[in-house]
């Protein structure tokens, strides 16, 4: 079985040695946060689901996001995908 180690600075003071679960969860988030384009000479790191971010909530949307989504956890061979849901929700200002 692998071992994963890992370096990160994200949130921590003394320890910057990330393992395990904790290193596969940074490694996501990392490519998440990521714009799809964004890192140099990596123009298929990142996430696109920014792109939708100012689209009207519609059906084609989220299966967009929906699918992105799962191109991006299927790039990670430590993650398996079981289930995505999606919640949608209306805001109504008092004003």
């Amino acid at each position: 079985m692998a071992f994963f180690k890992g370096f990160s600075t994200d949130g921590r003071i003394d320890n910057f040695t990330v393992v395990e679960a904790e290193l596969i969860k940074q490694d996501l988030l990392n490519v998440l946060k990521t714009r799809q384009g964004e890192r140099l000479m990596r123009g298929d790191y990142g996430c696109g689901v920014w792109n939708y971010i100012h689209e009207p909530l519609d059906d084609a949307t989220k299966d967009a996001v929906i699918t992105e989504l799962r191109r991006v956890v299927s790039l990670d061979p430590r993650l398996q995908l079981i289930g995505v849901t999606s919640y949608s929700f209306s805001y109504r200002s008092g004003l």
